[in-house]
């Protein structure tokens, strides 16, 4: 295939709009009788080099023959005034409020690991509720997990619980157990039994009482989701938006559906404001026994 400057172009839009830098320097090169597409980049990294070999195809087409580019060091000048240094400054200002859709796929490149291994750890077949401050990257790492896990295979649950805030009814319960099977309805094999469930969780005016005769039922319809080892994990982030009098009954009812079902729960909350077990009424989670923080 020809590469001339419209071709040139379009790969080097195509790379820009999925590496997230822009306004980048290029040019055409002959080398052997080959013209080149030149890309200038702070770093040519093996990530860059991926994505610049997924717009050369995409642009080429079916043509056998792909355009030629590549990727050289740009020298001198600003970084943080260049392509990679506005790419940094907006992943951060992306960063400070993260949700299940934030990076997506690109989640895991830009990813970096904690020091003490605390990826390990939020992976594993179990509880667990992760505590921190405000911006310590609590749900951070709840979005490792989710992205970590085979999709195939284990299924993810993703519940943003700041739509709950400051409520303490019996609602909220029946709210998000409909989540759950809304979220599961795409691997559950009755349909038609999920939607009569969902539409019972969600009665005006259901309290604890009647969403508790409801859990075999919930229990039986997501057991299929473990079959050839797969596993469901529901993930709670910001968890400790809610009253402290309902965190307990929460967890106890999703507890109820999930112990030894293969499905996991795992939490992100503000420690001084999470209560995840309730002494008195023998109702929650507890740490260690039920789960790890």
């Amino acid at each position: 295939m020809k590469l001339d400057a419209n071709l040139a172009e379009k790969i080097k839009r195509e790379f820009e709009a999925c590496s997230g830098l822009t306004n980048l320097y290029s040019e055409l090169r002959e080398t052997k009788g080959n013209v080149v597409l030149i890309i200038k980049v702070a770093s040519p990294t093996e990530r860059l080099f991926g994505i610049l070999e997924q717009a050369r195809q995409h642009c080429a087409g079916e043509d056998p023959e792909i355009p030629l580019a590549t990727l050289i060091r740009q020298s001198g000048g600003n970084l943080l005034q260049g392509a990679e240094g506005k790419l940094l400054l907006r992943t951060l200002s992306e960063s400070l409020n993260i949700n299940r859709f934030t990076f997506e796929k690109e989640f895991l490149t830009r990813y970096t690991k904690s020091v003490f291994g605390a990826e390990e750890q939020i992976t594993a077949s179990a509880n667990h509720i992760v505590f921190g401050r405000r911006g310590a990257g609590k749900s951070t790492l709840l979005l490792y997990a989710m992205h970590s896990r085979e999709p195939s295979r284990h299924h993810s649950v993703w519940i943003d619980m700041q739509v709950y805030s400051r409520r303490d009814d019996d609602g909220v319960i029946g709210d998000v157990l409909r989540d759950v099977l809304e979220q599961t309805a795409p691997f559950l094999k009755d349909i038609e039994a999920y939607r009569k469930l969902a539409a019972k969780v969600q009665e005006p005016g259901i309290e604890e009482a009647s969403i508790r005769r409801l859990l075999p039922a919930i229990r039986r319809m997501v057991a299929p989701l473990h079959a050839q080892g797969g596993e469901l994990f529901i993930f709670l982030d910001d968890f400790h938006v809610i009253s402290q009098t309902l965190q307990p009954k929460l967890l106890d009812i999703l507890y109820a559906v999930s112990r030894g079902n293969r499905i996991f729960i795992k939490i992100s909350a503000i420690e001084t404001l999470t209560r995840t077990f309730d002494h008195a009424t023998r109702l929650g989670l507890e740490v260690p026994h039920d789960a790890q923080s």
